[in-house]
Formats: C-alpha cells, structure tokens, sequence
C-alpha cells in the first residue's frame, strides 16, 4: 500500500477521533477543561483519536465524506503531557510460597542466580538510538498529514517523549511507559508501521532504561529466581494454580524486561505459557469448504498449423481440495480434473474444416497458510485432446469449392496428430495461466480479508500475538496461538481433547480474554459511541441492545488499571467481571465498581444456550458482605449499572445457527454442536447444517 493511501487512512482516524469527542463534549453539555501540566487520567476528550473501526470501513467513509482541509468541527486539542497515567501492569502477587520438593527445573532456575549480567549504558543508548530513529520516520509520516499531524502528535504525547529523548541519561521511565500505552489505543492508524516501529521502539527503550538506572538490579535479579525456583518447586510436574501461575508471570516478566536469562525465560515460556487459543479444522470441511463443481462456457479461439480455430468449448470438472502434512505451516493441495468440450471451425484460405473436441485437463497447484498469511506454489497442468471431424467446407463454390474441401479431406487428417499434439499444448498453457489468475485472486482477497479483520485491528491495540503457528496434518489443519504479554503468561497446562465429532473445535484458555482485555481496556474510557464503535469492529454491526436509547443520559466506563475484565470456566459455567474504577451518568460522575456475572451453557446439539445465574452482582473495590454496606450515590449507580448491563447481557443468550454468506453459503448453516467450559478452558465444537446447504444450492 502506498504511503499517501496509509496516510489518508490514518488521517481519517484523527477526523473520526475529533468529530467524536466534539460530539460527546457536546451530549454532556461539558467542554473539555484542557490543562497545561496534567490531562485526564484516560483519553483527552478533544486528543483522542476515537475510531476503532476496522481500516477498511473508515477508508470507505474517506471516500464518500472527504474531510475538508480547515479546522473541523471540535476545537483543534491544545497540546497535552502526560503526568499521572497509571500504567498498567499485572498485578503483583501476593500468594506465599509453600516450598515443595526440589525439581529439575526449579534447580536449573537456582543455578541461574549466578549468571546475571549487568545492563551496560551501551545497551540503553543502543535503545534509545532505535527509538530515535523510528521516530525520525514517524516525524516524516505525520508530516504528510497536514493539520492532523500535529493533533496526532498531541495525542501521542510528542513533546513528553523528545523531551525525554533530549536527555542525556537518567531518563523517565514511568514518562516513556506513559507514551508508549498511547501507540495501543486502538485507534485506526496505529496500525501503519511508522506508528508500530514507535511503540515497539519504546518499549525497548523503556526496559533498557529501567535495568540500567537500577541501583539494586543484582539484588532484584537474585530475589526474583529464588521466588521463582520455589513457586516452581511447588507446582511440582502439575499445572500451577492460578495464584502460582501469577508468580511465574510476575517473576518470568521481570526478567525479561530486564534482559535476563534469556534461554531460560524462554524455557519457562515454553513449560508455562502454552498456546491459549487452538482451533482444528477437520479435512473433511476443508474439501467442502474449498473443493467445488466447474461447469463453464467460453469462446474457443487458437490458431494451429496455420489454421485459424474458433468456436465454443464448454468445460466440466470439478476442483478438490486435500490437506497436506506440514509441521510449520498449513499446505493445501489442489487438483483440478475436468473435460472441455468444444465445436470448432477451423479456417486455412478457402478450406473450412468443422470438428468436435474432448480435452481432458488436468491441473495441481499447492497454496500455504501461515503467520504472513496466504501465498500460492508451484503449478503443473496436462492436456489430452482426442478431435474428431466431423466435415468440410469452403467459402469458394462451384468446382473451386469442390477442389478446396478435396484437398483439406486428404491434409487435415494426416496432420491430425500433429495438430492435437499442438492443441494439448496450447491447452496447457491457457489451463496454468487460468489457474495462476485464479490463485492470484484468491491469495490477494484472503490476505485482504485477514488484514482487514484480524491483523489491523489487533494491532491497533497492540494484541496481535506473540505467537501464531500454522500446521496441517492427514485429518486437520491446526492454528495455535500464544497471547501474552511480559507479566501475563499464556496456559500455564496443556489444552484439554478436540470437541469429539465435531469439524471445527474452538479451545480458549481465559488468559487469551484476560491478557486481551488488559491491553485493550485498562486504564481506559470507553463512552456509548466508543463502545459502539469497538462492537461494530468486532461483530461488524452494532446489537439492537448496544444501540442507545432516546432520551437516556449519555454513559461511560473508565476500566481499571489492572485486570479490567476477569474471567472463569468452571463446571460448564462462565464467570466474568468487569472492573470500573470511575463512571459517569449523564454529568453525575461516581467512583469504581466491580460487575460479576454467571451464565450457565449449554447445547443440544444444534445451537447455544447460555443462561444467566440471577442478577448482576454488584459491588465497589474491596467491599465485604455482610460487613460493608453501600452509601447512597452507589445504590444509584449500582441501579444504573444493572438496567445496562441487563440490556447489554440479557438473562437468556440462543444462537441456533448462522448461516455464511457468498461463497461459503454452500455450507448451509453452522451451528455449536458442545460446548464445556472446565478447568479455565472452553471447548467448543461447531458443525454444518448440510440439509440446508442443499437446499440452498
């Protein structure tokens, strides 16, 4: 993509973000109170960059509304820097350690204590030579921008970060930590690499900067491999408990962070941060997803031993798709088998030689699916033409006429041989250039469609993950992913079996949720446009239950620092909580509050159900039943908290199927077949309804 397309992309976010806080500043009937030394703790209502539509809908929104080159509506934001902004880590735990019988790993992780290495100033200016460097390029992209160039940069908190830049050591590190969460805020434009290259740039810095300005880095260094080889010791060969499992995290971050230990902490990864997303897909709907019927009509025109052919062929066969063992990427095979038909003229001067075809075709070609997505291999096409003619003419008559078709009688079958041998290989040539068209098409519209819903939005908010692997097998193809961040660990155990009989099988541990939401929703507010604003980008459409309602005061949540959602699955249940620590109710502004909720699952095989546990409870930070009580101003909140969330999440969720559109409407509709949530794990087997696919074939 060229660089002034991506640059009207990202200007488009900025005008989308302005528009928005101009239009919730206006519905709360309160201007935006700027400030010279500190903004608000969450995104600067006129700052923020408030669009988190996938690229290719706000790209379609450029097209149709081009923004105007004055000042927009909101009030062009004052420059901001940030002072306060918590940054968002995991949380420190707080669990005791009982010391279990020493293990092979946990002593392999107490010999690590001698191999700490101090963080040379080279290290950190090495970082910060990368970050200043990144920055250049984003200086020059923003540029481009025009007027929203500077608006980003206020946004980005730009003078905060030169200004540390400019230092000549002992840099800020909370102050970069700060800068580098603006580079997550999902905002259409963060996803370009001028902005990603900043926000990597600086995380590097940033941990660089920590080590090295760390008086008791030695000491920190020994305590957290002791804590760790004794958590470890206590887990033993089992799967950690939760609060073990945060040790490991907290311990495992450190020191990553702190560039120590690396083949260890990769070592640990490995033990104790397994993939938390696995999805399978059987071979079986791979061939019907993908393998299809040809059946089409075109002209006929070639030119063979200097006689001109044309007339019409008609090709019917059938394309069939098969999985292909492969351990580092997805590789399908392709094989095309069918037969044209064809009835054709052929013109050499006067002679007119009439004639009907078989040619069989055969064409291979091999396609691959991994983490740069869809890219297409080798093909090999063969031809076997068998023509037979079946008479002659000529555009001469009389006995010239006669003479002519006398003459092309005694030729055309002496060079019949030659000329189907020379018909296969034009047939050939045209069967590898169609597939090749094809190919092209379909890799370059599944690349599309995979930046366009997955790898542009996730990036926005900096959960794209860590690891993503491809493989396929005789039976299957398998995608597994590692989402996790340094602090928060991914499945601390192997994943529990595939969902038995079903073709696709879903398993997600609730570290995939967790370690998301942490990203994506710490610290940070999210207003009803906003809110409806994420949904569409992840659902496509806005749910009736998002949309407001006439008349109703305008409503936001500010998510807590850290663990803003938390998540459970446990005996076919699921256990969520949302963590709030600020709210607002039309200009009434209340304090944090904690929102739990329980849904019982189900399935019969042929759909979902998932069934609400009573009402939501409710309750502030910290309170204790039984012994607290709540004060008037939560009672209302807590009033207005459940008529939302009972809206958003009604007592009774179904789902007994979707169908699929366009193409893929030939599968009929897929519904979840099981569905177990245990052991922090959900397993969900999702089938096709094939009566309907017939039916709407």
């Amino acid at each position: 993509m060229s660089i002034r397309k991506r640059r009207a992309r990202a200007s488009l976010g900025i005008l989308a973000a302005t528009a928005m806080s101009a239009m919730i500043a206006i519905a709360a009937a309160q201007p935006p109170k700027p400030s010279a030394t500190k903004p608000a703790a969450n995104k600067p209502s006129a700052t923020t960059p408030a669009a988190t539509k996938p690229a290719a809908t706000a790209t379609a929104k450029a097209e149709t509304a081009k923004p105007e080159a004055k000042k927009p509506a909101a009030a062009k934001p004052e420059p901001t820097k940030p002072t306060t902004t918590t940054t968002a880590t995991a949380p420190a735990a707080t669990v005791t350690t009982v010391k279990g019988k020493p293990t092979a790993l946990g002593n392999q992780v107490r010999a690590a204590a001698k191999n700490f290495r101090a963080v040379s100033p080279d290290a950190q200016f090495a970082a910060k030579a990368e970050l200043q460097q990144a920055v250049g390029a984003l200086d020059a992209y923003l540029s481009g921008l025009g007027s929203w160039g500077p608006q980003w940069k206020d946004y980005l908190y730009w003078d905060a970060m030169t200004a540390e830049l400019a230092k000549p050591g002992e840099f800020d590190v909370a102050a970069l930590r700060r800068v580098q969460r603006r580079y997550s805020g999902g905002f259409t434009g963060l996803e370009e690499p001028e902005f990603q290259a900043v926000g990597k740039a600086l995380g590097k810095f940033a941990d660089a900067s920590e080590a090295a300005q760390s008086k008791t880095l030695a000491a920190d260094y020994a305590a957290h491999v002791n804590t760790l080889a004794d958590t470890i010791d206590a887990v033993g060969d089992g799967s950690p408990t939760a609060a073990q499992a945060a040790v490991i995290a907290e311990n495992v971050g450190w020191l990553q962070r702190s560039s120590q230990a690396p083949e260890l902490t990769a070592q640990l990864g490995e033990r104790f941060s397994q993939p938390n997303l696995l999805v399978d897909v059987s071979e079986t709907f791979v061939a019907d997803a993908l393998s299809r019927p040809i059946d089409q009509t075109e002209p006929v025109v070639d030119c063979i031993l200097g006689t001109a052919i044309s007339g019409t062929g008609r090709t019917i066969g059938n394309v069939n798709v098969d999985i292909v063992p492969n351990a580092e990427q997805v590789q399908l095979a392709t094989h095309l088998q069918g037969i044209n038909y064809s009835r054709t003229v052929g013109r050499n001067r006067s002679a007119l030689i009439y004639s009907q075809g078989q040619t069989t075709l055969v064409g291979d070609s091999t396609l691959f699916v991994n983490e740069q997505g869809l890219a297409g291999g080798p093909i090999q096409t063969q031809a076997h033409v068998n023509n037979r003619i079946t008479g002659y003419g000529s555009t001469k008559g009389g006995i010239i006429g006669n003479l002519v078709k006398k003459i092309a009688a005694k030729k055309a079958p002496q060079q019949k041989a030659q000329g189907e041998r020379i018909a296969a290989s034009h047939a050939r040539t045209r069967l590898t250039r169609s597939m090749q068209k094809e190919i092209v098409a379909q890799v370059a519209d599944a690349n599309a469609q995979l930046e366009a819903k997955l790898r542009r939005p996730l990036q926005r908010f900096g959960q794209y993950p860590a690891h993503l692997h491809y493989s396929s097998t005789d039976d299957a193809l398998m995608i597994r992913a590692v989402q996790s961040t340094a602090g928060r660990l991914a499945a601390p155990g192997a994943a529990p079996a595939v969902a038995a009989g079903a073709p696709i099988s879903v398993r997600v541990h609730q570290s995939l949720i967790t370690n998301s939401t942490q990203g994506m929703f710490a610290g940070r507010k999210f207003d009803q446009p906003r809110i409806q604003l994420l949904a569409e980008s992840i659902l496509g459409e806005v749910p009736d239950r998002l949309r407001p309602v006439e008349g109703q005061e305008p409503f936001s949540i500010t998510f807590a620092d850290v663990d803003p959602v938390g998540l459970a699955f446990a005996d076919d249940t699921v256990t969520f909580t949302i963590r709030g620590k600020a709210f607002t109710s039309g200009e009434r502004k209340f304090d944090g509050m904690h929102i739990t909720g329980k849904y019982k699952l189900s399935s019969d095989g042929r759909g979902l159900k998932a069934v609400r546990d009573g009402d939501f409870d409710i309750t502030p930070p910290g309170f204790q039943r039984g012994k607290d009580k709540l004060n008037t101003r939560e009672i209302v909140l807590k009033r207005i908290l459940q008529e939302k969330f009972g809206k958003a999440l009604p007592p009774e969720i179904v789902r007994t199927g979707e169908p699929l559109e366009g193409e893929a409407s030939k599968l009929g509709v897929m519904y979840v077949s099981s569905i177990k949530a245990d052991g922090d794990w959900l397993v969900v087997g999702v089938k096709r309804d094939a009566a309907t696919a017939a039916e709407s074939q």
